[in-house]
């Protein structure tokens, strides 16, 4: 969660991101973040940031049986398009990795799951952020390509967006 604080120290809004990324084949930036539908089912929540400044919404709805898990991220896209998305690991336990094809529909469930170093991305933790004057914010994500940060803006408050992104390489 990101939040948006001015001057006299008054919270200006919120913005929930549970984890971001680049899709290496594309140079698009994914940032997700959970919720729950009426129906107690989890949600993730993804905006796709494209090179060329576009920008794409989906939702993802898991199945009801696992809403037990509340920290679903997706934590890659493969070259197939593919949805990777990881949750559920705790101390003596190694979590949950739900495949979902391009239109959504889980094809496997591993748990635990095989090597997630491979293909994971992860957003470093928020003592590693940096914010500058303008109020950018810089976020370290690894992924098995190496290092990069991530600018956040805050958007326009009329857009749908809670943030525009940009990739830096490191």
């Amino acid at each position: 969660m990101i939040g948006q604080i001015d001057f006299s120290g008054r919270l200006v809004r919120k913005l929930p991101l549970d984890n971001l990324f680049v899709q290496p084949a594309t140079g698009s930036i994914f940032v997700s973040y959970s919720s729950a539908d009426l129906e107690d089912h989890p949600v993730i929540k993804v905006e796709i940031h494209k090179p060329d400044g576009g920008i794409e919404y989906r939702q993802i709805s898991l199945p009801s049986r696992l809403a037990e898990i509340k920290d679903w991220s997706l934590v890659h896209v493969d070259e197939m398009d593919r949805w990777l998305i990881f949750g559920g690991e705790e101390p003596g336990r190694a979590g949950t990795l739900l495949i979902l094809s391009p239109a959504g529909i889980l094809e496997r469930e591993l748990s635990p799951p095989g090597d997630l170093l491979s293909i994971e991305s992860r957003l470093e933790p928020f003592t590693y952020w940096q914010v500058d004057a303008e109020g950018r914010i810089y976020l370290p994500v690894t992924d098995m390509h190496g290092f990069k940060v991530i600018r956040l803006s805050l958007a326009d408050e009329r857009k749908n967006s809670g943030c525009s992104t940009q990739e830096r390489q490191a």
